[in-house]
């Protein structure tokens, strides 16, 4: 079975710890994988802070992703999740909220016209 598909069956198994690792893991041959710093930001929100790592290491790899792929939508949607709920901070929160409508706008004009190709 591929990586990225245990991956997701651990993701739908809630078996948070182990899909983390299993990024760990996988960041260690793809160190500059957006995609693999998004999702690891994302199930560190998903664990047990008790026994964790701290929930700045999101903030990290969603920066980090970020840096790397600087159109990232994923990588500014999870910011501005993460400033709004996870360490409040309205100003960022905005900031990476407004970042991701001006990235994604381009790409749902397109979507509008093949909408409206037909009417």
């Amino acid at each position: 079975m591929s990586e990225l598909l245990r991956l997701q069956d651990l993701w739908k198994a809630e078996e948070f710890d182990s899909a983390l690792a299993l990024v760990d893991q996988l960041l260690l041959g793809a160190p500059d994988c957006p995609y693999l710093l998004v999702t690891r930001g994302m199930l560190i929100q998903l664990l047990d802070h008790q026994n964790g790592p701290p929930l700045q290491e999101a903030e990290k790899s969603f920066l980090a992703a970020l840096r790397l792929a600087p159109g990232s939508l994923d990588a500014l949607e999870e910011l501005a999740h993460y400033y709004d709920a996870v360490a409040p901070d309205a100003t960022k929160a905005k900031f990476y909220a407004a970042e991701y409508s001006k990235k994604a706008e381009p790409a749902l004009e397109k979507i509008r016209v093949i909408l409206n190709e037909d009417s």
